[in-house]
């Protein structure tokens, strides 16, 4: 009996954003049905509790998760995080001519460079794109519209809750997605902006910076540098120009690498 989940399963380039998908059932099996749209997001998250106001008096509080049974008094959870809306946003964003990014000429150049450069070997995926763009739209562009400014209130006020006094955003990839790799991008992109524009938020406090310990037994010796040709897999991650104008600045003076650590 043919089995169309299993004869072809894979649906996407890994290139390009998901256009389609196969449908799963509430028990997570495939329906043989296949979506002409992108997988929405779906993560458990926890909510923090809200503080409490002095004198005020004590109140019963209803739980609500759709019926998952995995909310407590203690503890909420939400199984609907704003992943799909950033989502959202980072796509409509992505889709605008250069002229219409609002973020500096050198992001600029980085953009154009892991979109569309014609890379010779081994060039960067989708998904590790679309995370560097993620982070690009929250910290260069958000702030500039209204619904963006929504979400960065929304994620500060998550991590007064979570992590007083401690700002983070995660970053979240699929195991062998390639996040050393994203974490170049990241450094490159942080790096460059920080020697054009000394003084602005931009950080090359910590040009070498180690992911999440890695599960494919590597060695720490394959480093992979943001410089073109040196790096064991040879992925050059900076556009000529913006070697040509910045490397004097950043890269000669703060090696810009990445340790994928065992550890």
């Amino acid at each position: 009996m043919s089995n169309p989940f299993f004869d072809h399963p894979i649906l996407n380039s890994p290139y390009e954003c998901p256009l389609r998908h196969w449908e799963l059932d509430d028990d997570g099996q495939p329906t043989q049905r296949i979506i002409p749209e992108r997988r929405k997001a779906k993560f458990i998250t926890p909510v923090p509790k809200p503080k409490k106001r002095k004198g005020a008096k004590a109140q019963g509080e209803m739980i609500f998760d759709e019926g998952k049974g995995i909310s407590t008094k203690e503890q909420q959870y939400d199984p609907n995080p704003i992943i799909n809306e950033i989502r959202g946003y980072v796509n409509t964003w992505r889709n605008l001519p250069p002229s219409q990014w609002q973020v500096t000429p050198e992001t600029q150049w980085l953009l154009q460079h892991w979109r569309h450069h014609m890379f010779g070997g081994p060039r960067p995926f989708f998904c590790q794109v679309e995370a560097v763009e993620t982070a690009i739209w929250l910290i260069e562009v958000a702030h500039q519209s209204k619904s963006g400014k929504r979400i960065l209130e929304l994620l500060e006020s998550v991590n007064k809750e979570a992590n007083p006094e401690l700002m983070r955003l995660a970053l979240k990839l699929a195991t062998g997605a390639g996040k050393t790799t994203v974490m170049a991008m990241l450094i490159a992109w942080q790096t460059i902006n920080a020697s054009r524009h000394p003084g602005s938020k931009f950080t090359r406090a910590a040009p070498s910076t180690r992911a999440a310990p890695s599960t494919c037994g590597r060695p720490e010796s394959n480093f992979l540098s943001v410089l073109p040709g040196r790096s064991p897999c040879r992925l050059s991650l900076l556009p000529a120009l913006a070697i040509a104008r910045s490397a004097a600045d950043a890269s000669s003076r703060s090696p810009v690498c990445v340790i994928n650590s065992p550890r």
